[in-house]
């Protein structure tokens, strides 16, 4: 799931016309600095090219399957990659779609409350991300009884300030809305690489939450450097998730110090290796 957050990003008013300066959101359902102001100023100018996503047909109820709208909207913009970039704008509602492909060049923007619902990711490389003044760096969240994988993701080369928590992956995430689910429709997250992050007036490290018989795997952190303002030794909490890491400060928990790196997804995994 990938949600909105609020933010000083759109004027009143064409969200196209008078939208100010942006910053990426993350095509994470995987990630994404929740509440609070994120002043990413190091884009100076907004894309050129903007876009709506219902004008590709989507609806935003929850329900009406949108992987269409957004495989199209996708394709139209990789247009306009040599001409600047353009930018993809997420209204608010609740987006459900299936797996689509991301493209350089692109900035996906979610509006406040906006949230995408897909069936699961994999094979997603994000790199370069600042986030500024939030109370969540990266996160992934899920619960029981959404099934669905997200796997095979490498988030790399990033930047954190002024963040209260620098990692979140959480299995006990929010509800649903009747009893007309499977409790057994279990949800897998795998193979998740975080490599070469710098964090500095970070509160606390992180925070990792798997599913009671269903734990998180091969969750890798490599060369990563926090400077937190909690007690080292008491900055990461962790419980059913299992992965191995390199070169992190502060220590991550034991469940997280496996010495074999095998089961990592692509530590040495780059953009060229998509492009």
């Amino acid at each position: 799931m990938i949600e909105g957050v609020k933010g000083p990003h759109l004027l009143p008013g064409n969200p196209h016309a008078t939208r100010s300066p942006m910053r990426p959101l993350y095509p994470t359902p995987l990630f994404h600095p929740t509440d609070g102001y994120c002043n990413y100023n190091h884009i100076s100018t907004p894309r050129p090219h903007s876009v709506t996503i219902t004008e590709f047909g989507a609806v935003g109820d929850g329900v009406t399957l949108n992987t269409v709208a957004f495989q199209n909207a996708v394709f139209y913009l990789r247009s306009f990659a040599d001409k600047g970039g353009a930018q993809l704008y997420v209204p608010q509602g609740r987006w459900l779609t299936g797996s689509f492909n991301l493209t350089s060049h692109l900035t996906l923007f979610l509006e406040t409350d906006a949230i995408i619902i897909g069936s699961g990711i994999s094979f997603i490389y994000v790199e370069h991300l600042h986030i500024d003044n939030s109370l969540t760096g990266i996160n992934f969240k899920t619960t029981r009884g959404r099934g669905g994988v997200i796997e095979d993701i490498v988030v790399s080369n990033v930047e954190m300030e002024n963040v209260r928590e620098a990692f979140r992956f959480t299995g006990h995430c929010g509800g649903h809305p009747n009893d007309e689910y499977d409790p057994d429709a279990l949800p897998k997250i795998k193979q998740v690489t975080l490599k070469n992050i710098v964090g500095t007036n970070i509160s606390t490290a992180g925070f990792f939450s798997g599913i009671e018989n269903d734990p998180f795997t091969a969750i890798c952190l490599s060369n990563i450097a926090l400077s937190v303002t909690s007690d080292p030794s008491n900055s990461w909490s962790c419980s059913n998730v299992s992965g191995y890491s390199e070169s992190v400060f502060p220590d991550p928990c034991s469940d997280l110090n496996s010495n074999s790196s095998f089961s990592c997804f692509s530590l040495d995994f780059t953009a060229a290796a998509v492009a």
